[in-house]
């Protein structure tokens, strides 16, 4: 893509466990929390990005990158 950066749709599972939207788009954890309970997350969609708040107990992707 324009970004060099691809990713598998591999959706997430909600704070009480149970997984979504599995094969419909991608959801990583931001660097930076909101408070003790949120913190920010990436959307990411075929055409589309964008970043909102979630629990912290949520489970989404983490991206490694190597200095």
């Amino acid at each position: 893509d324009d970004y060099g950066f691809s990713a598998l749709p591999a959706g997430g599972s909600q704070h009480y466990g149970k997984s979504f939207d599995v094969g419909d788009f991608a959801l990583f954890w931001f660097v930076s929390e909101y408070n003790r309970k949120y913190s920010y997350r990436w959307h990411l969609r075929a055409k589309a990005a964008d970043y909102n708040m979630s629990y912290k107990d949520s489970g989404y992707s983490v991206r490694c990158l190597k200095d």
